[in-house]
């Protein structure tokens, strides 16, 4: 059985080239029996086409749709041994962000009065508010398969260093 340290760093190292983490639980012995560890990500915007250092977008669609929208990424995994081995559960979710009008646009939304008229009953109209909303778009599978890809390579072929 590969080492659970090595197992756990390989894989944080790895899901540090996409997100930076926001939380860790590293595999532990408990009572004779190991827990499951995980991992989980701070949301990250989608790499565009004028971003070709970052890999959270996989080239084709994923890289033009973060291009053309504004996405974002946020990734969940799991680390669970199974006797001589680990179960690797990487899952990466995909958000669109949902804005009432288009940034910048100055039509829709709250119009301004051409009077001098203040509506003191209503809420402030000239605050824009940075209450964001994001609309689900489901899992990024091609990028959940590179990052599968990526560890297993790393855990079957440790580096020299090691």
């Amino acid at each position: 059985m590969i080492d659970r340290w090595f197992v756990m760093d390989e894989i944080s190292d790895e899901v540090d080239d996409y997100f930076r983490v926001k939380r860790e639980e590293r595999i532990r012995m408990v009572d004779g029996v190991m827990s499951e560890g995980w991992i989980e990500t701070w949301p990250r915007m989608g790499s565009t086409l004028l971003e070709p250092w970052h890999h959270d977008s996989t080239r084709g669609y994923q890289k033009v749709h973060s291009t053309l929208q504004t996405i974002r990424r946020t990734s969940k995994i799991r680390v669970i041994p199974t006797g001589d081995s680990y179960a690797i559960d990487v899952k990466v979710f995909k958000e669109l962000e949902d804005n009432d009008r288009p940034l910048g646009s100055p039509l829709g939304g709250n119009a301004l009065r051409s009077d001098n008229a203040l509506d003191v009953d209503r809420p402030d109209n000239f605050s824009q508010g940075n209450a964001r909303t994001w609309i689900p778009l489901g899992r990024d599978i091609s990028l959940e398969q590179r990052m599968l890809r990526n560890i297993q390579q790393r855990l079957a072929y440790p580096s020299s260093e090691q």
